[in-house]
């Protein structure tokens, strides 16, 4: 599509045509690109040089994108095999039933090596951002879109050497950030 397409309108008597000045072409491309899902984000990431950036780096981008996206509520699970294979799966919420639980083909979602290498398990999904509690010193962050993984800062201050660390997960809209509480 050529980018001084004509935009006509009608001015009085006569029929005017004036092209969009070239700067509102990147807007209208993110007001597009914000609106997609994210499994099309991905994949548009290689068409461009700036649009690469716009979906990849640009933490404006990504919250517009989070507000602007459907909101479609996922069960996320995570399974171990007998050959200790982890198994992260999602499910949309408005198939959930008893009959779809057990027959629904669910999404499995790519991880990270680190957080396959250990038993604790999932603690919680937010945006979806995963939280694995690796041990009961040490959880991990995780974004299987772009398979991105976070290690947090390891708990060296534990009161004793035996005991239960449980972690929380969560988005805290006062700070604008998402926050892990780790309880022991």
């Amino acid at each position: 599509m050529d980018e001084t397409t004509a935009v006509k309108r009608l001015s009085g008597n006569s029929l005017h045509s004036s092209s969009p000045p070239s700067t509102y072409i990147p807007l209208i491309q993110e007001k597009i690109l914000c609106r997609l899902p994210v499994k099309s984000l991905l994949r548009f990431r290689c068409i461009c040089k700036p649009w690469d950036s716009l979906i990849s780096k640009d933490l404006k981008f990504a919250k517009k994108h989070l507000h602007l996206s459907p909101k479609r509520q996922h069960l996320v699970t995570a399974t171990w095999s007998m050959d200790q294979e982890l198994t992260a799966m999602s499910c949309p919420f408005d198939y959930l039933n008893l009959h779809s639980i057990f027959y629904y083909k669910s999404t499995q979602l790519d991880y990270s090596p680190i957080i396959s290498s250990y038993d604790k398990g999932l603690v919680a999904s937010c945006d979806g951002i995963l939280c694995f509690a690796i041990d009961e010193r040490l959880a991990v962050l995780y974004n299987p879109c772009i398979r991105k993984e976070q290690k947090l800062p390891y708990i060296d201050d534990l009161p004793g050497e035996e005991g239960l660390t449980h972690y929380a997960f969560g988005y805290d809209p006062f700070i604008d950030n998402y926050k892990v509480v780790a309880v022991f």
